[in-house]
């Protein structure tokens, strides 16, 4: 994946099974499996799998939608 940003929402980054970096303003996180992140919109960021087993969910959460 390469960097990006995504300005109509927030991110929140939920990791099932394996291990992942995500790269984000504030640095470089290793997550591993149950392990949940948010990325507010407007924020640069990547993920880079770490393992060949990763799975990542994403939820995308519009905050000034009312829901």
């Amino acid at each position: 994946e390469v960097p990006h940003t995504h300005e109509e929402y927030d991110l929140l980054v939920f990791l099932q099974r394996g291990e992942a970096a995500l790269h984000v303003p504030a640095g470089v996180f290793e997550m591993h499996a149950g392990d949940a992140s948010v990325i507010k919109r407007g924020d640069e960021h990547w993920a880079e799998l770490l393992s060949d087993d990763a799975v990542i969910y994403i939820v995308k959460i519009f905050p000034d939608s009312g829901n």
